[in-house]
């Protein structure tokens, strides 16, 4: 029998694993070519605008992971322990010593989540605020700043159903469009809006793949930065 709470409590949105597997792939095969784009063929937008579809697929990934895992403290330390590993190779093989790497942004938007699953706001806010402010004072940014932080809690929102998808794309794009309205963004951030799409395309379609090894998924961004470093730097 369900209890009155129970049924208050609507069950998540989740991917099915082959599809979820997909989306991995296309967010790592866009990722490097962004960056192929920024350390090889600086000249060609192209790549850039294709690079434009790998963040928000790692910000849903994220939010639908919080959601399934049965172990936040060690998701959360393992994304902690890969920005640890990822920042030197990150800033040698892109030339961004002022930026702190991805899965920075993926660890503080984590434990955003953790304090909007406990319901506590108290924690949520200064949490946000910390994460897009204090990093400057030493020099350095969030990779996607605030922009970032609000992509993944969007995906939480929309993924626990506070939220519905055309509501949850509808605020997507309009930051999207003031990040680069307030010149924090070069306009080619706006090819980011198409990314949902492609991941609705994803969803509607027979695509599917088998579980590539957990680790094999964190540790490729490292990897492939290492690579980049020796071979173009």
């Amino acid at each position: 029998m369900t209890t009155p709470a129970a049924e208050a409590q609507p069950f998540p949105i989740l991917f099915d694993n082959g599809k979820r597997e997909i989306l991995k792939l296309i967010a790592i095969i866009t990722m490097v070519v962004d960056h192929v784009g920024i350390v090889v063929f600086s000249d060609n937008i192209t790549l850039r605008l294709i690079g434009r579809i790998s963040f928000p697929i790692f910000a849903l990934l994220l939010a639908e992971g919080f959601i399934r895992t049965k172990h936040p403290r060690q998701y959360a330390t393992r994304l902690f322990i890969f920005f640890l590993i990822s920042q030197v190779p990150f800033v040698y093989a892109l030339g961004y010593p002022e930026y702190l790497n991805i899965f920075l942004d993926l660890f503080i938007g984590f434990l955003l989540l953790w304090s909007l699953k406990n319901d506590r706001l108290v924690i949520f806010g200064p949490l946000f605020f910390a994460g897009v402010a204090v990093p400057p004072l030493f020099g350095y940014s969030l990779n996607y700043e605030w922009y970032g932080l609000l992509t993944i809690v969007l995906a939480y929102l929309y993924f626990t159903r506070r939220i519905p998808a055309t509501g949850a794309y509808g605020i997507f794009a309009l930051i999207t469009f003031l990040l680069v309205a307030l010149g924090q963004a070069s306009i080619i951030q706006v090819f980011a809006v198409f990314s949902p799409l492609l991941v609705y395309g994803v969803l509607s379609s027979t695509l599917t793949m088998k579980r590539m090894p957990k680790y094999i998924y964190y540790a490729f961004y490292p990897a492939h930065l290492i690579l980049l470093w020796l071979l173009f730097r």
